[in-house]
């Protein structure tokens, strides 16, 4: 925004759409439409994940959780362990990877929430990781959500906006959301080198057996 113009940008995990520059002296009714919208108390139409909810207390957050609604259509709350990701990508257009500890109440046991975009195309990790549930020395997959949005829903017609950056309409990405089995804490806590070494060791054959399974399943 600047003294005379106004351009409104939506970005996900694939890119950025952008509006012509507006001239807000010329067409005040259009920028006032604009400052209504981003000031929206929606916050689904604001692009936040509404099936994260936060608890705040003296504006921090102090817990939260994450719903899950997985195939069988069963919706399932989960309380978070800490409000910030053990893992996280903090790139835009990228895969928008973040993994949650949380705690399942049905059971009382810690475990794991992946979310990341994938592109349009490529193999889910839940395929994958139903092909390999059992196999040793690979992560077991509890649940996925099926109520996941794709960068495609959520764009407008580029006939309406200039598009900047965006992937192509093949490369859109769908969101995906998997449970999984939790089995100790981050890599950074390691004690000593052998323990850190056979964790990348186990980390390289988790990735492979999956890959492996899909070119022979």
């Amino acid at each position: 925004m600047t003294e005379q113009h106004v351009s409104l940008v939506h970005f996900d995990r694939g890119g950025a759409q952008y509006t012509p520059f507006i001239n807000i002296h010329d067409d005040p009714y259009t920028f006032s439409r604009l400052v209504l919208a981003v000031s929206s108390f929606d916050e689904c139409e604001l692009g936040l994940d509404t099936s994260i909810r936060w608890r705040v207390e003296c504006g921090l957050k102090v817990t939260g959780t994450i719903g899950v609604v997985d195939i069988e259509r069963q919706y399932t709350e989960y309380c978070m362990l800490d409000v910030n990701p053990i893992a996280m990508h903090y790139d835009i257009r990228s895969r928008g990877l973040r993994i949650w500890r949380v705690r399942d109440d049905q059971t009382g046991e810690e475990v794991c929430i992946k979310d990341a975009w994938i592109s349009e195309g490529d193999t889910l990790e839940y395929t994958l990781l139903e092909r390999v549930r059992g196999v040793r020395g690979v992560v077991q997959m509890i649940s996925y959500d099926i109520c996941r949005t794709t960068t495609r829903a959520c764009r407008n017609p580029p006939a309406y906006l200039e598009i900047r950056g965006a992937l192509p309409a093949t490369c859109h990405k769908r969101e995906s959301r998997i449970v999984l089995e939790a089995y100790g804490d981050n890599i950074v806590y390691c004690g000593v080198e052998k323990q850190a070494i056979a964790a990348f060791r186990d980390a390289i054959a988790g990735e492979y057996l999956p890959c492996f399974a899909s070119t022979i399943l």
